[in-house]
């Protein structure tokens, strides 16, 4: 069984095992340089160091899905070219030996990987190199001109409001007793603390959102501040009172790591957005000719 080898990038799918014999087939055009189904079958087979799903090259729709990653491909290396973008030795050298240390594999059995595949070191070396170029490419193009804004964090919540709504919180102590007497005895000190008859077991609940509450906890904190006690009512058989040692407004938005998943996903739909728009922008303006 295949070990992780970790991400390539552009590169998601597997294959399952194809006809031996290849048919030398053009299956499309780009600015008049030609991929063959040789290519195509090549690539995937790359693909299947990535990990992901496989699938079947007799899927017309799925192929011409990856057949449309493939001609990206071919307009993102030829504006990079175009722009001067290098790649240096050192960098293609780093980012192999991080890759065979994700796959758990030894060096030598990741090239035996690489041959099983059909892969020479050379190849997925240039592959490689390639990945590295259109990343700085999309760095420099796309990535370096996404922002997110107040205002776009604004509208997300805008959009999302019931995710973000303020919360009323209660921080609940629960002390419960067969003993209806015992709950009476309950004292709160001047520290927001209570003393109880060591008949009564007492379990701090902590925060919770009073919306999420029974109907029943909810009637008997209604009204009742902080540092008090409720009355004695009953739950399941059981007396109980329950002591409000806090009360307090939850606002998600305060939180740092909320408002940063928030900016995040923002920044996704943005980036998604941008690299789509310039992949289609670099296609407007190539000649594209497909053959299947």
């Amino acid at each position: 069984m295949l070990k992780k080898i970790g991400s390539i990038v552009l590169l998601f799918f597997l294959i399952v095992p194809c006809e031996a014999k290849i048919l030398d087939k053009i299956v499309a055009v780009v600015n008049g340089e030609i991929i063959t189904l040789y290519d195509l079958k090549k690539e995937v087979k790359k693909a299947s160091l990535s990990g992901g799903v496989r699938i079947d090259l007799n899927d017309k729709q799925v192929v011409k899905q990856f057949l449309s990653e493939m001609i990206n491909r071919v307009l993102l290396k030829e504006e990079a070219n175009r722009l001067g973008i290098k790649v240096s030795k050192f960098e293609v050298d780093n980012q192999l030996r991080q890759i065979i240390n994700d796959s758990e594999l030894t060096e030598q059995e990741f090239k035996d990987e690489l041959k099983k595949q059909g892969i020479t070191l050379e190849e997925f070396r240039k592959n490689l190199e390639d990945n590295i170029k259109i990343n700085k490419l999309i760095s420099y193009m796309v990535r370096s001109k996404i922002v997110v804004t107040d205002e776009d964090i604004k509208k997300y919540v805008q959009a999302h409001h019931l995710k973000f709504e303020k919360k009323q919180r209660v921080h609940i102590i629960l002390c419960e007793s067969q003993d209806k007497e015992s709950l009476g005895q309950i004292v709160v000190n001047k520290d927001n603390k209570i003393s109880v008859p060591n008949s009564v077991k007492v379990l701090d609940i902590g925060y919770v959102a009073l919306k999420g509450l029974q109907e029943k906890w909810k009637q008997e904190l209604a009204g009742v501040k902080k540092g008090n006690l409720t009355p004695v009512f009953q739950v399941d058989g059981k007396y109980v009172r329950l002591f409000v040692k806090d009360r307090d407004i939850e606002d998600p938005l305060s939180n740092p790591k909320i408002k940063n998943k928030i900016k995040n996903e923002i920044y996704r739909a943005k980036l998604k957005k941008r690299y789509y728009d310039y992949i289609n922008k670099l296609r407007s303006k190539a000649v594209i000719e497909i053959k299947i």
